[in-house]
């Protein structure tokens, strides 16, 4: 089984385990048992927690010294509330943060596609296309989807995947390319319960997605859990936001802990209308991959300007 560290998972719940040792861990006002077997499950999956190398009290002070929350060392409302909003299931960090071991795509061209219900990953050793390439035009941007959601025409799932790599292309010389058949370098599916990987989803309101930072096999593949419900807008889960969050980490990126980012672990509606990456997203991303560059000498320097400003705002 793959480490979680090269896994993310969204998540919208998640289910209270039972402990069958003692619950050291201290509840306040009239928080049940499953309030603080929430809490230890919560530690064990996002902060390394385990019972024979670290103390639970201690785990619970960094996950609240991450989130800015008053450090206590008990499971208190305030905790509680951010333990069970929707989520990404890879460990916090800081602001943009990246996999361990900083894995990122170094060849120039970056191909992707969305995988059928009979081709599988498993086992597979890919051939990779690179990803650095001057983006000069959009049209490369329009996926091959095999298996979509029910929820959404194919239309308008292929126009959202288009968007939300943009959002990445935007601001790097990153470029993306369909392919119609063959595997790509980024897989894109919706897939229910066991679909090939060793992270089978668990039905509606539970895990909404997950991706795998860059490398063979797996790595950077994104799996979107078919049994949600997928929205363009603000009823259900919205696609586009949930697809650009993990491109984000299909591209090498980690958990930001900017409550602004795209890329902050817990899932909530904003906005798509003109959505942008915010500042953190964009540092966050430069710095794996560096700056687009245009050959167009007035696109560049508006491009440059923006930058610059973009750089003096985030320091």
């Amino acid at each position: 089984m793959r480490t979680c560290g090269m896994l993310v998972t969204l998540m919208l719940t998640c289910t209270p385990l039972a402990s069958a040792g003692p619950v050291p861990l201290r509840a306040e006002g009239r928080n049940s048992s499953e309030d603080v077997d929430w809490a230890r499950l919560y530690l064990e999956r996002f902060y390394n927690l385990t019972q024979d190398r670290h103390p639970l009290e201690g785990k619970l002070r960094e996950m609240q010294r991450f989130f800015g929350l008053k450090v206590t060392g008990r499971v208190d409302r305030a905790t509680l509330s951010i333990m069970k909003k929707p989520r990404c299931g890879v460990p916090e960090m800081a602001d943009y943060s990246f996999f361990p071991g900083k894995p990122k795509w170094t060849k120039k061209r970056l191909t992707y596609s969305h995988q059928g219900a009979v081709a599988s990953r498993m086992g597979s050793e890919r051939q990779f296309g690179g990803l650095l390439q001057v983006l000069t035009s959009s049209a490369y941007y329009c996926p091959r989807i095999v298996r979509y959601t029910a929820d959404i025409s194919k239309r308008q799932v292929d126009r959202t995947v288009k968007t939300a790599l943009r959002l990445w292309s935007k601001v790097t010389p990153l470029k993306f390319i369909r392919i119609n058949k063959g595997e790509a370098d980024i897989m894109i599916k919706f897939a229910s319960c066991r679909h090939g990987d060793d992270f089978p989803f668990d039905g509606p309101g539970g895990e909404l997605a997950h991706a795998f930072a860059p490398g063979k096999g797996l790595l950077g593949d994104a799996h979107f859990d078919r049994d949600e419900t997928w929205s363009l807008g603000q009823s259900g889960i919205n696609l586009l936001l949930v697809a650009a969050h993990e491109f984000g980490h299909s591209l090498g990126l980690g958990h930001s802990q900017d409550k602004d980012a795209l890329m902050y672990p817990t899932y909530s509606y904003r906005n798509t209308a003109g959505f942008q990456l915010s500042r953190d997203d964009i540092a966050g991303i430069q710095s794996l991959y560096g700056y687009l560059y245009f050959s167009d000498r007035s696109q560049q320097s508006e491009y440059d300007f923006q930058k610059r400003r973009i750089t003096l705002e985030f320091c």
